[in-house]
């Protein structure tokens, strides 16, 4: 996140923390909960991926899973209307553009980023499967039409819950085809609600330049690509520890268009039984 400046994707006030409205319908996000959607995509992304944003409407967290899935890969981003497509596409745009961003990270809108302008339910399956999806919706039924669109070994993060409320935070997690391992929820408070929160405003500043006031900061030394290289291979790619193994449990969901199976669990018991007996075999 350290890579992408939220004074590129808000006008004033871009480093409060807190969820923010925006114009045509959008919502730009807490950090607390970009930060953690991001972390449990950054598993199953890599360079040379492909990852599905359906973007709450700022175009932020495309902007940073595009830098998970890296030059060789694509991002595409799907939006609820054209009006949001198009600002959050502008959005992305000035970002690459500050400090040329887009040069050092290796990205540009229209090959590595995409922001299809036809109607979403084709920009989902355009690409498709992907290693990576991420939602915010109440919708079950979303939900199930976007697992299916997930490779093997891939990850979809959903986001269920408004702005002002309890937020969810789970996954699923495609072992094959038609299975899946679904994580328990995250639950968030979010920390502000939607009286509290600033009118709605423009979000894309007037110029390239950071906004002056109390919203400008110093420009963000950007690393060199080898150096990218090496965190790119050293933190975003590669799979679960063991901690977020038996944080989120064991909990496989079956698609039951698929199968017949319902449910797979193991209980907390089986594995303190499966370490021990793992600690004398070795």
């Amino acid at each position: 996140m350290y890579l992408v400046d939220r004074g590129c994707f808000l006008q004033t006030n871009p480093y409060e923390i807190g969820s923010r409205s925006i114009d045509f319908g959008g919502t730009i996000l807490a950090p607390q909960v970009q930060a953690r959607i991001l972390k449990l995509l950054s598993f199953r992304l890599r360079n040379g991926f492909n990852a599905l944003v359906v973007d709450p409407g700022s175009g932020y967290l495309t902007a940073c899973v595009s830098i998970m899935t890296g030059i060789s890969g694509v991002t595409i981003a799907a939006l609820p209307n054209g009006d949001l497509t198009k600002l959050a596409s502008k959005n992305v745009e000035n970002w690459l553009n500050h400090d040329n961003r887009g040069h050092y990270l290796g990205l540009q809108l229209g090959k590595q980023i995409e922001f299809p302008s036809d109607d979403i339910q084709k920009a989902w399956s355009k690409r498709a499967p992907y290693n990576g999806i991420f939602v915010r919706t109440t919708d079950k039924s979303v939900v199930d039409k976007l697992k299916r669109l997930l490779k093997p070994g891939g990850r979809l993060v959903v986001l269920e819950g408004h702005d002002g409320g309890k937020q969810f935070l789970y996954r699923f997690d495609c072992l094959s085809f038609g299975l899946y391992q679904r994580s328990h929820a995250i639950i968030f408070e979010d920390v502000s609600s939607p009286d509290k929160q600033q009118p709605k405003e423009p979000v894309l500043p007037s110029t390239l330049k950071p906004t002056e006031g109390n919203t400008s900061q110093e420009s963000i030394d950007v690393p060199s690509e080898a150096t990218l290289d090496e965190y790119r291979e050293e933190n975003i790619g590669g799979y679960d520890t063991e901690e977020d193994f038996f944080e989120y449990g064991i909990s496989v969901k079956v698609d039951n268009d698929t199968t017949d199976m319902d449910q797979l669990t193991i209980q907390p018991l089986q594995l303190i039984l499966i370490r021990i007996m793992y600690t004398f075999i070795l």
